[in-house]
């Protein structure tokens, strides 16, 4: 064990207060129709491999009367903490050791009738009957796992007992075993949580048989109170002391035992709350707790054996339940129907996703609603790059200043590690599906009952890492591989990690320290996230989590309650307990091995429990508990620990469980698309299914489950409202604080349908026996097996990688800790008929299953998902031979600018690196006849158009798709001007770049995009097809794609050349996609829906890509839209961007102009046009703010033709008799950047 922070020679008992909750079952409330109490089988699924936690409805058990207690750890106890070191998790130790004390008035016809008295019951949490008593003290109650010591295998085991200290005396066991007790016993993450799983652990029931009257059957009626004080049996156990060993509970620096109650979020007066944790100068840090103990009560059950108790539990099908893809979508849905305001859905979504900041600018609604749409997916890694960057503060001049020449020309190093990275990543996702596989099969060779004839030995096989060819002997190469990569590849586990295995590797490369070392990531792979049920008026009586700003208020003895006044009277923690009842000598409790503060806590619980069933003589109707709790400034003098409160019958949600039918409307049947795209969702058509009768069948998928509810809404909401109100002043911050308390208190519960997703890909994700180490390395671990049903079953049918189709519910219900339930529907009286969700737009049904179905209200839709991961990728490609591109040592994507030339009503088309190529102008061929011709811009050594083909190939496609009739050239430029008056002029603020006092210029460039599955596609686990799998069909389908957002003011594009039919790579330059629906020039076509793009999703290696040219805004993104993914976007690198921006030079057709040249006395600027002389022109010289205007005008030389440059001289009143004739010119004004602008 570390060494604990908490060393102090002398210190007090700390004082955490638990939640005791307490259920009384009165014989109405014992009906089995109003409980859903289960238990784990551990033998199921050690003999028959099935899961650990029945099926919802199996194996349920009617509750006893009397009293359930049930104390609830403290969330510190029951948060678990990965360590990525070892990939281990560890929960910390809990108490083992559990003091259960009620009071109660001894019935009538007994000694002592009318007297308050006492029972005390030990709960031996942690006794484990067969492992470490061998049944000496009785069974167990709670099943549990422990290992057989004669085989060494898992076996069903008992944990927990009660000793009735009225009967039977405590002694510590001899030779007890050392502390393992965890919130997640025997690794069941309800086991803390759901009463029933632990009876006699974390919980006890009094039956209250003690209590029945002379000559009755049932406990007399009394009032009841009591008190559970728990602790760790062996110090060296306790929390306080273990805190140190947990990795990543407590901070790098602990400087003391404030840090550590901190790091817990517990608070303890006069040491947490000071800044100098409590030291003094000269004796340094002050005495601080160094053991915990743990107390709660219920005080003032007023139990009657036949009355019905009143409680937060909402009646049967009362609950308003909301369906959507994800929660935030779900509770917009709930709030449009309970307001009838999409303003205020609108809102309330816009805050539970964070967005709520820039909801109400021009692009908010758009940014929220792909947010949403982003939400309803889960993310996972996708790879990384390796590039060479300045290192911050390392002397580099920025994007004036040149790229460093390591960044040029990369060295041979970085290229071979990001081959090895590639290598890298491909491979751990090939393992992982080698993995899944052979997982299946050996899971379904271990399944008991019968097995098609021939499948074990094939099976066996396939398993065998020697065997060659098989599945496990690729599968061991890839993992040694993996192994060697490690050690050429900068990694760890941690930030820090990763960070330190960079500069060791940086080292031995000897990288200038003026560079920098750093990974990138690529695109995210996503996989749907299953539907999302929301439900209002569960009866929430607690948040998710504590706040971080209020933690749980501990106390020491010195702290605990003193007195209470009750009328006139000061009541005081009395000095003698209440005695014992049902022993021959009645004397208060002796308990030797009870901690220090036990007594006391006693005592103040005498205190309380007798001011919970004494009248209050001020305040009728109350009991002095009551008034004292309500004012306790007045009435209490010391501290009532947290939770103290007068009884009420507790409500506690915990699970939603829900039976449901799925029937699947496929997205393809034969040839036929059955839904349609409309550039944002998924519509169905209606076509396809096959409901059946259209309610149960063979036709629908079932699907049971439950998982926990939570109060996750609230949290949220509140949490993004804190997060808002720092952003206000005083006022507005106030106002916030006041919402956040409001939202933080809506009855709102919410769960994902967890399952759903693996249920149809044939996956069962029940509690199961962590993988035999003699396999782990070959299988790994998942948190699913294969579910491949009975030999007879319809594997194909049931199996459903594109998940598409329609649901309803049979049953739903919310189910509390101690297994109650409120219905929200059911069959009983086709309840589930009536049911009617509230459904967000996607989930609402497009089209009913049939024709005239029965109650198409209860039915949800969800639209097609792949449930393999994947991504959209988009991604630049080199401007000329289509490798990827990357900054800033890749190729360049960019194949040229465009710039409108409003003034002269021409285009100008410049080079990647901003360098003039040409102008595109309308010329008359005849009076009655224009067409579209190319002039070659000053210094542009391409004379022709088709002269553009060697170096600029794409340029010139779309150059020559211009040329001639102008139809083609006057689309074009009314479509630039129309998208770039509709897009925000991101680089309005750029006084550097001289090209835009003629206009914005036009990116184009060249990208690929296409659809990547993560591995190779999934297969049918069935019987029938696991060692033999056959290809799905959904690898097949393809689907659109949508470039740009007409609605978004930052998506730039303007539009994209697709494919040519048979060349992937090569553009159609005959065809502009743009965003306008209805275009009038056969030269534009409509994106619509992205039908141009459709793609289908492939594996790696295997993808089908469109290598398009885009013309777009160069400073906004341009965004992409499947509907089956999240919207990805793709962004110019800055770098290249800037660079080629500063270079272009605006160029003015101007002519006929007469002017002369003229030899300054003293040349105003060396001009760097080669031709050595400084000759200028004489005219009126435009304001040079932003750079130097020059004329250009073309020169026959010896029959060719050349460009000769002169600067502006400024023209005078000033006579000049030596200036030769003015001449008419014909030429070029032209704007180039000032040298000292100029990255050139």
């Amino acid at each position: 064990m570390t060494e604990s922070p908490l060393t102090p020679p002398v210190a007090p008992d700390l004082i955490v207060p638990v939640q005791l909750h307490a259920l009384a079952v009165s014989e109405p409330e014992s009906d089995p129709g109003y409980f859903q109490r289960f238990g784990p089988n551990f033998t199921k699924m050690l003999e028959e491999k099935k899961s650990a936690e029945p099926e919802p409805g199996r194996g349920t058990q009617a509750p006893g009367t009397g009293v359930y207690l049930q104390w609830q750890l403290p969330e510190a106890l029951a948060t678990a903490h990965y360590d990525p070191d070892t990939e281990e998790t560890t929960l910390p130790l809990v108490p083992n050791r559990w003091l259960v004390v009620r009071h109660h008035r001894v019935p009538s016809g007994r000694p002592g009738a009318g007297e308050v008295r006492a029972a005390a019951w030990l709960i031996h949490s942690d006794y484990l009957e067969y492992a470490h008593y061998d049944s000496a003290h009785g069974p167990g109650e709670a099943a549990f796992l422990s290992d057989d010591p004669e085989t060494g295998a898992q076996r069903e085991d008992w944990l927990g007992r009660a000793v009735d200290l009225r009967v039977e005396e405590w002694r510590e066991p001899d030779n007890a075993p050392d502390l393992f007790l965890t919130a997640a016993g025997p690794g069941l993450l309800a086991f803390a949580g759901f009463q029933p799983y632990h009876p006699n652990v974390f919980s006890f029931h009094d039956t209250l048989k003690d209590l029945e009257g002379y000559g009755h059957n049932e406990p007399a009626p009394t009032t009841l109170s009591y008190c559970a004080i728990g602790w760790y049996s062996d110090d060296d156990g306790d929390i306080l002391r273990r805190a140190a060993d947990i990795p990543g509970l407590l901070p790098p620096v602990v400087n003391g035992p404030a840090d550590v109650l901190r790091a817990l979020g517990w608070a303890l007066p006069g040491l947490t709350d000071r800044d100098d944790d409590g030291a003094d100068a000269a004796e340094g840090p002050a005495p601080g707790p160094v053991r915990t103990v743990y107390s709660g009560t219920a005080l003032g059950i007023p139990w009657d054996y036949y009355e019905t108790y009143a409680s937060a539990r909402p009646k049967d099908y009362k609950p308003r339940v909301a369906v959507g893809h994800s929660t935030g979508d779900a509770f917009a849905a709930l709030t449009h129907h309970r307001t009838r305001s999409a303003r205020t859905a609108g809102l309330v979504k816009a805050l539970y996703h964070g967005s709520i900041d820039s909801h109400d600018l021009p692009d908010g609604a758009a940014e929220l609603e792909r947010a949403a749409h982003t939400a309803t997916f889960g993310a996972a890694a996708g790879g990384t790059t390796w590039v060479l960057v300045p290192r911050p503060g390392g002397g580099d001049e920025g994007l004036n200043g040149p790229v460093p020449p390591h960044l040029v020309d990369p060295p041979e190093w970085l290229h071979q590690l990001n081959t090895d990275q590639r290598e890298f990543d491909a491979l751990t996702i090939e393992l992982a599906g080698l993995r899944e596989r052979l997982r299946t099969l050996w899971w379904l060779k271990e399944l008991p009952g019968g097995h098609p004839e021939g499948f074990d030995s094939e099976a066996a096989a396939q398993l065998d890492p020697e065997a060659d060819g098989s599945p496990a002997r690729r599968a061991a190469a890839v993992a040694r591989r993996l192994a060697e990569l490690a050690l050429v590849i900068p990694h760890g586990t941690t930030s820090e990690e990763v960070e330190a295995a960079i500069e060791g590797f940086s080292r031995t490369k000897r990288l200038p320290p003026e560079l920098e070392l750093r990974r990138t990531f690529e695109e995210s792979y996503h996989r749907t996230s299953d539907p999302v049920v929301v439900v209002e008026g569960a009866g929430v009586g607690a948040p998710l989590t504590r706040d971080p700003d209020d933690p749980l208020p501990c106390r020491t003895v010195e702290g605990l309650l003193e007195t209470i006044r009750a009328g006139d009277e000061q009541w005081a923690p009395p000095a003698a307990l209440p005695p014992l009842d049902l022993v021959e000598e009645t004397s208060p409790l002796e308990l030797p091995v009870l901690p220090a503060p036990g007594r006391a806590l006693l005592a103040e619980f005498a205190l309380l429990d007798r001011a919970a069933r004494t009248a209050d003589p001020d305040e009728p109707g109350r009991t002095v508990l009551d008034t004292a709790l309500a004012d306790p400034e007045q009435r209490l003098t010391g501290t009532p620990a947290e939770y103290t409160a007068v009884w009420v019958q507790p409500w506690l949600p915990m699970y939603l469980q829900w039976d449901l039918r799925y029937c699947p409307a496929p997205y393809m049947t034969g040839e036929r698309v059955n839904w349609t795209f409309d550039g944002e969702r998924y519509t169905w058509t209606g076509e396809g299914a096959d409901p059946g009768n259209g309610q149960d069948g063979p036709e629908w998928i079932s699907f049971a489950n439950r998982a926990f509810l939570t109060p996750s809404v609230p949290h949220v909401l509140a949490a993004q409202t804190k997060r808002l109100a720092r952003t206000y002043g005083q006022a507005g911050a106030a106002v916030l604080s006041r919402l956040r308390a409001g939202l933080g208190n809506l009855d709102l519960l919410s769960q994902t349908l967890d399952g759903f997703n693996d249920h149809l890909l044939m996956r069962d994700t029940g509690a199961r026996q962590f993988t035999p180490d003699d396999v782990l390395p070959l299988i790994g671990e998942a948190g699913h097996v294969a579910a491949p049903g009975t030999l007879t079953d319809d594997a194909r049918f049931r199996f459903q990688p594109l998940r598409a189709g329609q649901f309803y519910f049979r049953d739903l219900r919310v189910i509390d800790r101690f297994g109650r339930c409120a219905v929200l529907t059911a069959v009983d009286g086709e309840e589930h008929l009536k049911f009617k969700p509230v459904r967000s737009a996607e989930a609402t049904p497009s089209a009913p299953l049939r024709e005239n179905i029965n109650a198409p209200a209860r039915f949800v839709q969800l639209p097609p998902r792949l449930l393999q991961e994947a991504r959209t990728r988009l991604r630049l490609t080199s401007g000329m031979d289509g490798r990827t591109a990357s900054a800033p040592a890749g190729p360049s994507a960019l194949s040229g600018w465009l710039l409108v030339n409003h003034l002269d009503k021409t285009l100008l088309v410049y080079g990647p690196g901003g360098e003039p190529l040409g102008e595109l102008r309308v010329i008359r061929t005849s009076r009655t006849e224009q067409r579209t011709e190319w002039t070659r811009l000053p210094s542009s050594p391409y004379e022709h158009a088709s002269d553009l083909e060697a170096h600029h190939p794409h340029l010139a496609g779309m150059v020559a798709g211009l040329l001639g009739p102008i139809g083609p050239f006057q689309a074009l430029m009314a479509t630039i001007n129309e998208r770039l008056g509709e897009t925000t002029d991101a680089g309005t603020g750029d006084t550097a770049v001289p090209a835009r006092l003629v206009g914005r210029p036009v990116a184009v460039y060249r990208a690929r995009i296409d659809l990547e599955l993560k591995g190779e596609p999934l297969t049918n686990p069935g019987w029938h097809h696991a060692l033999d799998p056959e290809r799905e069909e959904y690898p097949a389908y393809t689907w659109p794609v949508r470039l740009g957002d007409p609605y978004l003011l930052t998506d730039g594009l303007i539009g994209y050349y697709a494919p040519a039919d048979g060349s992937p790579e090569r553009a159609d330059y005959s065809t502009l996609y743009v965003t306008a629906e209805r275009p009038d020039d056969p030269y534009l076509t409509s994106i619509g829906n992205g039908a141009s793009l459709a793609l289908p999703a492939r594996e790696p290696g295997k993808e089908v890509s469109h290598h398009i040219t885009v013309l777009a805004d160069p400073h906004n993104p341009v965004h992409a839209t499947s509907g089956i993914l999240p919207v990805v976007d793709l962004t110019l690198p800055a770098e290249h961007v800037e660079t080629a921006l500063r270079r272009i030079r605006a160029a003015f057709r101007l002519g006929p102009l007469l002017a002369p040249v003229r030899t300054p006395a003293a040349p105003e600027e060396e001009l760097r046009s080669g031709d050595g002389e400084h000759e200028g022109l004489v005219m009126i010289r435009p304001a040079s703010w932003h750079g130097e205007w020059t004329w250009a005008e073309p020169e026959a030389e010896g029959g060719a033709v050349r460009w000769t440059e002169r600067p502006l001289l400024a023209a005078d009143s000033a006579p000049h008799p030596d200036d030769p004739a003015p001449q008419a010119r014909a030429g070029y004004l032209m704007l180039r950047p000032a040298l000292e602008e100029d990255p050139a």
